[in-house]
């Protein structure tokens, strides 16, 4: 999962929101665009801090479909 602050929210705001509430991040695009990629472990903890926090969760697959224009089941069957 890709997670999105609110508007407004610094990177340290982010960061600590989140190492608060226990949560991994595995890295961040840039301080830039305030985005933290998520690992794929404890969803549970993630879905409940991304409703507490405001989060914008966005799935991985979402967007490869959005960069490529085919959704990744497509993607899929071309390996």
């Amino acid at each position: 999962m890709i997670g999105i602050p609110p508007k407004g929210w610094s990177t340290e705001k982010f960061q600590q929101a989140l190492k608060g509430r226990g949560i991994e991040i595995s890295a961040y695009f840039s301080k830039y665009t305030n985005t933290a990629f998520f690992n794929s472990k404890d969803t549970s903890r993630k879905k409940k801090a991304a409703i507490d926090l405001n989060l914008v969760m966005i799935p991985y697959e979402t967007i490869v479909e959005l960069i490529t224009g085919v959704e990744t089941k497509d993607l899929a069957l071309e390996k």
